[in-house]
């Protein structure tokens, strides 16, 4: 399965409040914090450190600033992770979609539960 996510976010919803226009892009932490808190693992991290590649944590925005599109799953999916890349939309967007793999076979289905 590949998914393919972003350029669909703009910085608004994933950067702090600029004072002017002229300041940098600040990434806001607080949603990564909460996929954390609720034991979603980030899928560029997680390639990241098991191929021990920082450079897959590169921002995703052109301007090289801020790693704005990301993709988390929850832990029953973590073993599926397979890769992930940027995709470049060429002139059309400000910053690289971002794509990833999962190998559904390895889902670890004893971390699965019904919703109620």
């Amino acid at each position: 399965m590949v998914l393919l996510l972003g350029p669909v976010q703009s910085y608004a919803s994933r950067c702090l409040r600029r004072e002017k226009l002229t300041d940098p892009w600040r990434g806001n932490r607080v949603v990564g914090a909460m996929f954390m808190a609720g034991e979603f693992t980030d899928v560029a991290a997680h390639i990241a450190a098991l191929r021990k590649d920082a450079s897959l944590l590169a921002p995703t925005g052109k301007a090289g600033v801020v790693r704005v599109d990301q993709a988390h799953v929850l832990p029953a999916l973590v073993p599926t992770i397979d890769n992930d890349w940027l995709v470049d939309p060429g002139p059309h967007s400000d910053r690289y979609g971002f794509a990833f793999t999962l190998d559904l076979d390895r889902t670890d289905t004893s971390l699965t539960h019904a919703y109620t």
